[in-house]
């Protein structure tokens, strides 16, 4: 089963620090190639000095563990993704605020269709053996 999400990076979420600092460092790798390059001891000096200001703000978030308590945010997805999923094998569920509940899956092409003014969750197909 290939994997439908392999050339999107981790999504950006409320409740999840570490997708707040994937994205930063990103942006700010990016900034490095583009607009401060390596070799300048100007530029590599304000370099140095962005990792140690991420460093410090990585430590900080270490410093109160509360955020890592919360809660993942769950990943939902438009009518075409939740097709596309179902097609190459992933269970598809209705996304709603309620706990996730087993009849919150969707069977078959036709349910998601018709279900295609909601978001979706989409999770791998677990068969369970008896």
């Amino acid at each position: 089963m290939s994997d439908i999400f392999s050339n999107k990076q981790s999504p950006l979420l409320a409740n999840d620090p570490e997708t707040w600092m994937e994205t930063i460092w990103d942006a700010l790798h990016s900034f490095r190639e583009h607009q401060l390059p390596e070799g300048d001891d100007q530029y590599d000096e304000q370099w140095d000095d962005i990792c140690t200001a991420m460093a410090w703000i990585e430590e900080s978030f270490e410093a109160f563990p509360e955020a890592e308590k919360r809660e993942p945010e769950i990943q939902t997805y438009n009518v075409s993704t939740a097709l596309k999923a179902y097609a190459e094998g992933y269970a598809v569920y209705i996304a709603h605020p309620l706990p996730q509940d087993p009849d919150d899956r969707l069977w078959s092409y036709d349910e998601i269709k018709s279900s295609k003014d909601h978001l979706f969750v989409i999770k791998e197909n677990v068969v369970e053996s008896e």
